[in-house]
Parts: structure tokens; C-alpha cells; sequence
């Protein structure tokens, strides 16, 4: 396995997010490395990546600003939610952060590629069965398509 010298670490708006931090803590002491958090606001389904304001009709519009609010409302929640583990995780580390809109799994490896990450830590909820098929795992899909290490910190109680 290469050094580790930086490690980036995906936080997302589950009051776990400081269970991840703090295992991440421990292996960014152990091993004395650059360290940086990152959130991904995930675009909602209805916005399109073009999307201008006009000519989607006037319902259209209305779900899409309605959309839009919530993706800046949570831009928000990752700001305060970056802010608290900065000052309860890090407080002893400088940390870069980076919250970001996209698919949260792509835009996560993309940050690890532009941020010349060494490990990526993600944290896990344990879903199984239909929530696992409707939401999804981002941790899964981290760990299918990285080709940097990753270290998965389960956090179902």
C-alpha cells in the first residue's frame, strides 16, 4: 500500500457525520496527514443541469425553484454541519472543506482525484433490504469505483 499523506473525508447530513469525523481523527493522527472534509448537495431530479428558469412552463418552474430552495437549504446544513466538526473533531487541524452539488459518489471520487487524496473515508448507515434498493449505498458505490483505498466506518447503532 502507498503513503498516506492525505486523507479526504466524506460527511453527510446524519447526526453520525461526527462518528465518521472522529474515526477519521484517529488515522489522521496516527498517520500525520493533510486532511480535508467533503459534502455533496445532491441535485435534485427535477433540475436540469441547463436549467435556465425559462421555458419548462409555469408548474414546471414553481417545482424547480421549490427544488432549488431545499438544495440551498442544504448547502446550509453541510456549512453548519462542517462548521461543528471543525470545531468539535479538528479543532487542533487545519482542514480544507469542499461541499459540492452533484451525485454524491461521483462527486466524492472526483474531489479524492483533484485533491491528490491518498484514503477517502466514508461512513456507512448498515441499510438493508428496500431502503438499501431505494436509497442506495454511497459507501457501496465509493468503494466499487475508487481506485484509492477506502475506509468505511459503519455507524448503524
Amino acid at each position: 500500500m502507498q503513503n498516506i499523506h492525505r486523507i479526504l473525508i466524506a460527511i453527510d447530513n446524519e447526526p453520525t457525520a461526527e462518528v465518521v469525523a472522529s474515526a477519521a481523527l484517529q488515522l489522521v493522527e496516527q498517520l500525520h496527514t493533510k486532511v480535508a472534509l467533503i459534502s455533496v448537495v445532491q441535485l435534485p431530479a427535477m433540475v436540469p443541469s441547463s436549467y435556465d428558469g425559462m421555458g419548462l412552463g409555469e408548474n414546471m418552474n414553481e417545482n424547480v425553484e421549490a427544488e432549488l430552495a431545499i438544495e440551498d437549504s442544504w448547502q446550509s446544513d453541510y456549512e453548519h454541519i462542517h462548521k461543528r466538526i471543525l470545531e468539535n473533531v479538528f479543532f487542533n487541524h487545519q482542514v480544507e472543506t469542499f461541499i459540492v452539488r452533484g451525485i454524491p459518489s461521483d462527486e466524492i471520487l472526483v474531489a479524492a482525484e483533484k485533491w491528490r487524496a491518498d484514503l477517502i473515508v466514508v461512513g456507512t448507515h448498515g441499510r438493508v433490504g428496500l431502503d438499501h434498493l431505494l436509497i442506495g449505498s454511497i459507501a457501496e458505490k465509493v468503494i466499487r469505483h475508487s481506485t484509492l483505498p477506502v475506509f468505511v466506518v459503519p455507524t448503524k447503532k
